[in-house]
């Protein structure tokens, strides 16, 4: 069993072979991402973005979307 299928369950879409090149946000709020789909340009819309990128891509996205860890 995996969570992807409750993912799709609950209306999560999915899309391979795409490569996110930021997460974008805009006065500290995520507002979607930008990357490339199929040899286009793509920009989605979100109020939730959950980066499933592994150990090594993931620190890299966030790197290039300018992110960082929130202290609490």
């Amino acid at each position: 069993m995996t969570w992807l299928s409750d993912a799709a369950t609950h209306g999560a879409d999915f899309m391979q072979n795409c490569f996110i090149n930021k997460i974008v946000s805009k006065n500290g709020k995520i507002e979607g991402i930008s990357g490339i789909w199929e040899g286009k340009k793509l920009f989605v819309k979100a109020e939730i973005v959950v980066a499933c990128c592994g150990s090594i891509h993931n620190p890299a996205l966030l790197k290039r979307s300018g992110l960082r860890v929130r202290k609490t």
